[in-house]
């Protein structure tokens, strides 16, 4: 009878556990791992996850949740692109919502503006 009572605990317990291990998604992804994916094997489809991501930005900035890295993925698509002064944005953006970013993101913005000061 003892061991019926540990083992109702241990399957309660395990449940319990389980049930904690469920996490809501914190951050909507969409697409992001797929269309990185498919850039990564297709430089061509960068205008996909250049929009996608475009697309995750505004969704994320509504609900106040933006993914971390996201807003640097989306800026150094930018930079890639010629669109220095518009990426200095998104690295700052992604430097102000995420403080841990900020050697990366220093050296980026810097980066973007000794790009746009060639163009």
């Amino acid at each position: 009878m003892m061991r019926n009572y540990m083992r109702m605990g241990f399957l309660v317990g395990t449940a319990v556990l389980l049930s904690a291990c469920v996490v809501q998604e914190k951050y909507h992804w969409g697409s992001y791992e797929q269309d990185l994916l498919t850039y990564y094997r297709d430089s061509d489809k960068e205008t996909v996850l250049v929009t996608n991501l475009s697309e995750m930005i505004t969704k994320g900035e509504e609900n106040g949740k933006v993914p971390p890295g996201i807003y640097a993925e989306y800026g150094y698509l930018l930079l890639e692109s010629g669109q220095a002064k518009d990426s200095i944005l998104f690295f700052t953006k992604e430097q102000e919502t995420w403080p841990e970013s900020t050697t990366l993101m220093s050296a980026m913005i810097r980066v973007a503006e000794g790009e746009a000061k060639k163009q």
